[in-house]
């Protein structure tokens, strides 16, 4: 049974919004008066739809309080207004809401928009299935290019330095070959970290436990690896309620791994940061260190960063995303990232 968030200031020229609802088949989980008290409810009940006046009191109206609710809950809304509502039409559709109800109503009415929007709904809850699984296909994919392109670098690199080790040996220079020796040692235990880092990282799941819950696994990866670097973890409350699509949230959460995987590797730092914020309908993040930093023209960045920073970038231009590094040596690198949260709107 569909289970119904109703908000509402209530009116005398249309039947009481519960009793319609209940009348049906549906379930009503909660009632608000306000779009403050109908967040607190949505965060309780997480309701399948709601039905939210749009003459709402307080500072938060009822187109507001829709994007909210969408933005941060993933709940789908139809509207509820008089016919001689002031709202423009461009605020309205902003919101893109699944549907609207005008008063006087009639119960054939309600049944029709709340049918109609739930039936949107499972049509988009099968696509995102899907999109999901081709995600998952891709994401496989990308994995196999990154261990082609590091594991399969430094073991060739092993291999190759064994050989000429094998021939230092043969002409008794002990010295030269101890020097390779202890490179291959250094070799291996690198491909071994970076291994280890592919599987904690496989290990991070990002549904159903949300992008949050994601981040936070990131950074206790981190810790585990000892890298001698403290690391804060600042979200928002808007980004912890937030609810992402899968795509955005596996991406994401990818991107981070990354570049905490980068500072492990060559940053040397004491601190690092990782930051969340929703700004505008925009998600933005940051992930920044206090350490050595690097040169794009050194040897160092076309050898091994490039490769790393080119896969982040194309991740989020996958999410219709932009990501930024600012780094010079000595200060640290800081890596941005902006992904708008209504991708329809932006393309």
């Amino acid at each position: 049974m569909p289970r119904i968030l109703i908000v509402e200031t209530g009116s005398p020229d249309s039947p009481a919004l519960p009793d319609a609802v209940a009348g049906i088949g549906h379930a009503v989980v909660a009632e608000a008066r306000s779009g403050e008290e109908a967040l607190q409810c949505a965060a309780r009940s997480r309701p399948d739809l709601a039905l939210v006046d749009v003459a709402l009191p307080g500072d938060m109206d009822g187109i507001e309080l829709a994007q909210r609710l969408r933005i941060m809950y993933d709940v789908p809304v139809v509207l509820i207004a008089a016919r001689s509502d002031p709202a423009p039409l461009e605020r309205v559709e902003s919101v893109e809401p699944y549907g609207y109800v005008f008063r006087p109503f009639s119960e054939h009415d309600l049944r029709m928009a709340i049918d109609v929007a739930l039936q949107r709904r499972r049509v988009e809850r099968e696509q995102i299935q899907q999109h999901r699984a081709d995600a998952a296909l891709e994401e496989r994919e990308r994995l196999a290019a990154e261990l082609h392109d590091n594991v399969c670098q430094l073991l060739g690199f092993v291999k190759l330095q064994a050989f000429s080790a094998r021939e230092l040996l043969a002409r008794d220079d002990l010295a030269g070959a101890d020097t390779l020796l202890q490179r291959i040692i250094d070799s291996a235990q690198e491909a071994q970290a970076e291994i280890r880092q592919q599987i904690r990282d496989l290990y991070v799941r990002v549904a159903p436990e949300g992008f949050a819950a994601a981040l936070r696994a990131c950074a206790r990866g981190f810790e585990i690896d000892g890298t001698g670097a403290s690391l804060s973890l600042m979200l928002t409350p808007a980004v912890e309620q937030a609810t992402l699509d899968p795509e955005t949230s596996l991406q994401l959460t990818r991107i981070v791994q990354e570049a905490l995987a980068n500072i492990r590797k060559h940053a040397h730092a004491q601190r690092a940061q990782i930051s969340f914020d929703i700004i505008d309908g925009c998600l933005t993040g940051l992930v920044q260190d206090d350490g050595c930093g690097f040169d794009e023209q050194s040897d160092e960045w076309m050898t091994r960063r490039h490769f790393g920073l080119q896969i982040m970038r194309e991740r989020a231009r996958s999410i219709d995303g932009r990501l930024d590094v600012v780094s010079s040596p000595g200060h640290g690198t800081r890596i941005s990232i902006s992904v708008p949260l209504d991708k329809e709107t932006s393309k």
